[in-house]
């Protein structure tokens, strides 16, 4: 699939930028809410190097219901916190795997 970034800021002359690219590199998308599953199993996936969200500052939000058991919790924060943490136990802590 394609989806478009887009990049806005200073550049290192102070100057503001504005750029859009087209990112072809996502193949695969995995809703938490549907397979949450195989959501967590993309933390085992060693080729996995990053995580890309189009998460808005409303979505960045405390729930105060949100457990560690959860499956899945409701907040993103909460998710990420998952995601993460299941990929620090698969690997052991090993710091080359982020």
């Amino acid at each position: 699939g394609l989806y478009t970034t887009v990049i806005r800021g200073l550049n290192e002359r102070g100057e503001a930028v504005s750029e859009a690219r087209i990112i072809r590199s996502v193949n695969n998308e995995i809703n938490p809410w549907q397979d949450f599953a195989g959501y967590l199993a993309l933390a085992r996936d060693p080729e996995i190097t990053f995580v890309f969200s189009n998460t808005t500052e409303a979505g960045i939000s405390y729930h105060a219901g949100d457990r560690p058991d959860d499956m899945p919790p409701v907040s993103f924060p909460a998710k990420l916190t998952q995601l993460l943490l299941e990929r620090f136990r698969h690997f052991n802590g090993a710091a080359d795997k982020g």
